[in-house]
């Protein structure tokens, strides 16, 4: 199903401007007395971390999925809402693969995802949908709405924000792997998707990764994205420009940490052509700094893209894909 360009873009608009007016307009944060700090070397520790299957819990189960409960290998004293990681299980009917899916910034309403999810299952992947910390059930009770606390004008817990992830998504893959030991891709959505590729360059644990949207530049984010126009100008006000905050997310900007291209590597990039969020110009110098192997275009918005039945078959794609290759 191909998607209008006018709606799509009006959708995306219309969504920023929501978040702008209901949420970041009404918070202020900055880097001056983070209990956060700056980390130059955050994934020092990243080969140590293991997975206990006995620390597993089952949370609640809703019909036809399970919300599990795992410890995070990062722990914060003054949140402890964020210390554990939640997955919302969908199993599916002879399951052949594993698909983990890692949401986006700020979202709030898992609902955005169900026509993915429903495609996915009945296509047979066992579907884990991530939550990122500081959202959904990770949210602090001190925060306003989900992912407040993941990317803000507090810099350092930010960058701390983004260390947790990827530590989270290595301890996720680890537990799949033992739960349900079939070969497993990541699929990650916006930010998601940034922080699932920072992951699969520090890790080669999954057979592949297709990214959905995702984030480019993140240490360029509070100067590029029109979502973040009021937390540059927090930023600024505290005396933070561009390069500065450069610095301090060099270490887990992706972009950043690119050794060599990835040619020939099981990675797919699909990017949505009327996207108001990135634009297409941010996606093309993606594309030519990483050489994705497959990149796919799709008629959608940023948001709207999940609505793309084309999105699911082209997941599955890509995993039969990797996986063949892999045999």
């Amino acid at each position: 199903m191909e998607m209008n360009e006018s709606s799509s873009k009006f959708v995306d608009q219309f969504a920023t401007e929501k978040l702008l007016q209901d949420k970041l307009l009404k918070t202020r944060h900055s880097p001056e007395n983070s209990i956060f700090k700056e980390d130059p070397f955050p994934f020092k520790d990243f080969g140590k971390i293991g997975f206990d299957a006995a620390r597993v819990k089952l949370v609640e189960e809703k019909g036809t999925y399970k919300i599990l409960q795992l410890p995070s290998p990062i722990v914060t004293e003054a949140y402890p809402e964020n210390n554990v990681i939640y997955l919302h299980f969908h199993p599916a009917k002879n399951a052949r693969g594993n698909v983990l899916l890692v949401h986006g910034l700020y979202d709030d309403n898992v609902v955005n995802y169900n026509f993915l999810i429903q495609l996915l299952n009945e296509m047979g992947f066992n579907l884990y949908l991530f939550i990122l910390p500081y959202h959904y059930q990770r949210k602090p009770a001190a925060s306003m709405f989900s992912g407040e606390f993941f990317w803000s004008g507090d810099l350092f817990r930010s960058q701390h924000a983004a260390k947790q992830a990827v530590y989270d998504i290595k301890a996720t893959v680890g537990f799949i792997e033992q739960y349900t030991p079939l070969p497993t891709i990541i699929a990650g959505f916006s930010m998601g998707g940034n922080m699932s590729l920072r992951y699969f360059l520090l890790e080669d644990a999954v057979e592949g990764l297709f990214l959905i949207n995702p984030v480019t530049r993140l240490s360029q984010l509070f100067w590029e994205s029109p979502l973040l126009r009021f937390v540059q100008k927090d930023l600024e006000s505290a005396g933070y420009d561009l390069e500065r905050v450069e610095e301090i997310f060099r270490a887990v900007d992706p972009v950043k940490n690119m050794d060599h291209p990835f040619v020939g590597r099981p990675v797919t990039l699909g990017y949505s052509i009327y996207d108001q969020i990135v634009s297409e110009a941010m996606y093309l110098k993606f594309v030519e700094q990483f050489k994705f192997p497959t990149v796919i275009r799709y008629n959608s918005g940023h948001l709207n893209i999940l609505r793309v039945p084309k999105l699911a078959s082209d997941i599955a794609q890509h995993f039969h894909s990797v996986v063949s290759q892999a045999i």
